[in-house]
C-alpha cells in the first residue's frame, strides 16, 4: 500500500488507473488491463469517475469522504488519475479509490467498479500499493493490474483543509434567469428571478440523470434549479433526489456526461389551481430566490377573476402593509395575435395577505388571458 503525507498533492504517476477494455470485436475472457496500454484494439469507456472511502479501522468498511463523482485527471496516454490533495486535517490511515467505469452509455448497462488503495500518515512512508481485481464485464472476466511511480518530490501545501476534501463552493449573488414552469400547452406560464449563482461544482450525468456534489447545499425533492455549463447550457429542472452532499435531477440526454466547473441558481415553481382556475400559486422551499415578474397564460377560468399567490419571502420578508409589500406593475392582454390590452384592475391584501393579489374584470371567463407581473 502506498502512503502520503497530510497536504500532499497527489500526481499522475502516484495512484494510476487505467480503464482500457479489451476487445476483439467479440468476448474474449482472461485478458488484461494494463496502465499504458496502447494495442489496436484497446478502447477507452464511455464514462468515469471515482469516490475517496476512509475504511474504517475497526469494521472495516468504507466511508465515502466527500463526493461520489469526482472526475479524473488524465495522462497523455489517456490513463486516468485522482485529481485531489490531500487534506491537511484527513485522519490517518487507510483510503480506497473506487473507481466507476461504463463502457457505453447505454440504458441498463451495469457500471464496472474496482478499488486502489493507499494509506494517509504523518510520517511520510512510501511503498507499492494493491489494485483489485478481477472485474466482470458483460460476462466476460477480466484481469486488472495496476503500475505506479513515486518519484521522491517533497510534498506541496495543499488548498483544502478540514475533515473532508470539498473545494470552497464560489457564488455570485443576483443571478437573473428567465425559465418556463408550466408548459402545458394554452397554460403556459414563465418566471423571471434572481438568486445567487453557484459554481465551480463537480457533476455527473447518467444518462438523463444529472447530479451535482456540494456540501450542505440544502435542496429538497421538488426544488426548482436553473443549470449553466452542464451537459446543454442553461436547463431549468426539478430536483427529484439528494443525499447529504449531492442532489440530481432530470435533463437533456445528450451533450458532455461530467465536469467540474457546473453553475446552479435556485428558481421558483408554479402551478394553476383549479378545475376550471381560479389563479395559481408561486411556490419555493427557500428565501434564497427573488421573484422579478411573472407571465401567466390562464386558459379557461372559473369567471372573470385570477388570483394569485405569492409567497412573502419572494418578495419581502415582511409584506405587512402596503408601505413594505412590492406592488406589481400590470398588463393583461387578450390571448390573440392582437395582444389587445384589457380593462382588467388588481388588487393586493387578499385572505389579509400583502403579497397575495387579485386580477379582476378578465372579462369571458372561457376566453383566456396573458397576465403580465412585474415586482419592483
Amino acid at each position: 500500500m502506498k502512503s502520503f503525507v497530510q497536504s500532499y498533492r497527489l500526481t499522475e504517476t502516484d495512484l494510476t488507473k487505467s480503464f482500457y477494455w479489451g476487445e476483439t470485436g467479440a468476448c474474449v475472457t482472461g485478458l488484461p488491463i494494463v496502465d499504458g496500454m496502447s494495442a489496436p484494439w484497446t478502447v477507452n469507456p464511455y464514462f468515469v469517475s471515482y469516490e475517496i472511502d476512509f475504511i474504517d479501522p475497526i469494521g472495516l468498511y468504507p466511508i465515502r469522504v466527500g463526493p461520489f463523482n469526482r472526475v479524473p485527471l488524465t495522462t497523455p496516454a489517456n490513463a486516468y488519475y485522482a485529481n485531489l490533495t490531500i487534506g491537511e486535517k484527513w485522519a490517518t490511515g487507510n483510503y480506497q479509490i473506487l473507481w466507476k467505469s461504463q463502457m457505453t452509455g447505454e440504458t441498463g448497462v451495469p457500471y464496472v467498479e474496482s478499488t486502489e488503495t493507499f494509506q494517509v500518515t504523518t510520517a511520510g512512508t512510501y511503498d507499492v500499493h494493491g489494485v483489485t481485481g478481477p472485474v466482470i464485464w458483460n460476462n466476460c472476466i477480466y484481469s486488472v493490474t495496476g503500475s505506479i511511480g513515486y518519484t521522491g518530490a517533497a510534498p506541496t501545501p495543499g488548498g483544502e483543509t478540514g475533515t473532508q476534501p470539498y473545494p470552497t463552493i464560489a457564488f455570485t449573488y443576483n443571478a437573473v434567469s428567465r425559465y418556463q414552469v408550466v408548459d402545458t400547452a394554452g397554460q403556459e406560464v414563465w418566471i423571471t428571478s434572481d438568486a445567487p449563482d453557484y459554481m465551480g461544482l463537480m457533476w455527473a450525468r447518467y444518462g438523463g440523470i444529472l447530479s451535482i456534489s456540494q456540501r450542505d447545499h440544502g435542496m429538497s425533492v421538488g426544488d426548482r434549479i436553473v443549470l449553466r455549463n452542464t451537459n446543454v447550457d442553461y436547463q431549468s429542472t426539478v430536483v427529484t433526489a439528494t443525499t447529504v452532499d449531492s442532489f440530481s435531477m432530470p435533463v437533456a440526454n445528450t451533450g458532455y456526461t461530467q465536469g467540474f466547473n457546473g453553475h446552479y441558481s435556485r428558481g421558483l415553481n408554479f402551478s394553476h389551481v383549479g378545475s376550471p382556475k381560479t389563479g395559481g400559486v408561486v411556490t419555493t422551499s427557500n428565501n434564497q430566490v427573488k421573484l422579478l415578474s411573472l407571465r401567466i397564460r390562464t386558459g379557461a377560468r372559473a369567471s372573470t377573476t385570477y388570483a394569485v399567490q405569492v409567497p412573502a419571502s419572494v418578495l419581502n420578508d415582511d409584506c405587512t402593509s402596503l408601505g413594505d409589500s412590492f406592488v406589481p406593475l400590470m398588463s393583461v392582454r387578450q390571448d390573440a395575435d392582437h395582444l389587445s390590452a384589457t380593462a382588467a384592475t388588481i388588487a393586493a391584501n387578499q385572505g389579509g395577505n400583502y403579497s397575495n393579489f387579485l386580477v379582476a374584470n378578465l372579462g369571458n371567463p372561457a376566453a383566456s388571458r396573458i397576465i403580465i407581473l412585474v415586482f419592483g
